[in-house]
């Protein structure tokens, strides 16, 4: 984890994928571009996803968690005080 200050000088704690979308989180990456991202970091092996058996996501399983996961983390990004509109 590492440890972040955010907008209420507040420190929060980033997993992996937090660390790896706050860069992209600039206003030119839209939805469509995050998700291919986050598509590419499961392709390069730099981020898994797994079912509760611990077995690899089938294409369409792994598409539907990968937007899940996106949208919970922009969730918790404006919940915490990290993102500013």
């Amino acid at each position: 984890y590492q440890t972040v200050s955010n907008m209420r000088h507040q420190r929060e704690q980033l997993d992996k994928l937090a660390q790896l979308l706050i860069p992209l989180l600039d206003g030119e990456h839209y939805q469509r571009a995050l998700i291919n991202e986050m598509k590419q970091w499961v392709d390069d092996g730099v981020l898994q996803f797994e079912n509760k058996d611990g077995k690899k996501l089938s294409k369409a399983k792994l598409q539907s968690r990968i937007k899940q996961e996106l949208n919970e983390q922009l969730r918790w990004f404006a919940h915490a005080a990290l993102l500013i509109s």
